[in-house]
């Protein structure tokens, strides 16, 4: 059942990419600063060694997911993917189909289940973008170079956008005069202050394959106006390790000791 409203405290995730140790890491942070409510922006799985354990505990800890595109290429193929991204895609149904033979719940069916995108009030949730949920791309720091494709993006947002798909967090937030102020989100907390007269897309990075430089696992805390960006360390060796012993493109892992 799709929510109504969004809660007073509201932590958001995004691409978790089968990545178990970030994402029980980013959970545990989540529980220490008591936020009851989780919301996902999907990509649950792709790339990562544990696809069937970060579904669990997707739908056994989130009051709400969307789909991403690599949780729609395990259901219809791995179409327009890189070399990685395709391996890790074809690994993760064989893996999903043995699952799904023997579980108490489908995985592919609970994939199948889940929404592209959700609005409540003046407010929009998607994967990727609100022109186009699955797909398009939009990275803090370089899309606002060019105001065309943006204003396009903005026809779709009424106040405020929240994301992933990129795996760089931030924001861009259109200012009163139309200008376009990029803000991306690095180092640790980022207190983010949305305000009500402004339009602000906001992509809330990776828990589980940051791009940006920093190996931390990301993910945002909702509270009133305000966007915190929460980093989290996690054991990502571990997560080398397992995906060194699947037959996944090694660039998979090599991503994940570089941050991008």
């Amino acid at each position: 059942m799709l929510p109504k409203k969004i809660p007073d405290r509201l932590a958001l995730v995004s691409d978790i990419h089968a990545n178990v140790e970030a994402l029980e890491a980013v959970f545990a942070d989540i529980d220490r600063r008591r936020i009851k409510e989780v919301w996902c922006l999907g990509d649950i799985v792709g790339y990562g060694p544990s696809p069937l354990e970060c579904l669990k505990i997707i739908r056994d800890r989130c009051a709400f997911t969307l789909m991403g595109n690599h949780d729609y290429a395990v259901l219809h193929g791995p179409l327009h993917f890189n070399a990685a991204a395709t391996s890790a895609i074809e690994c993760h149904v064989k893996l999903l189909a043995a699952w799904s033979r023997n579980a108490p719940w489908d995985a592919m069916a609970y994939l199948k289940s889940l929404p592209l995108a959700h609005k409540i009030g003046d407010t929009t949730f998607v994967h990727s973008s609100p022109r186009d949920p699955l797909w398009e791309y939009l990275f803090v720091g370089k899309a606002y170079e060019d105001p065309r494709r943006l204003e396009g993006v903005y026809d779709f947002i009424q106040r405020a956008c929240f994301c992933g798909h990129t795996h760089y967090p931030g924001a861009v937030i259109r200012g009163g005069d139309d200008r376009y102020i990029s803000l991306p989100a690095r180092g640790g907390e980022y207190p983010l202050t949305l305000p009500v007269s402004l339009k602000a897309y906001i992509n809330i990075g990776s828990v589980g394959q940051p791009r940006d430089g920093d190996t931390r696992a990301c993910y945002v805390e909702l509270g009133g106006d305000h966007a915190t960006f929460h980093r989290i360390e996690y054991d990502f060796h571990r997560t080398i390790a397992k995906l060194c012993l699947l037959p996944i493109h090694p660039r998979c892992a090599q991503r994940l000791a570089q941050g991008k």
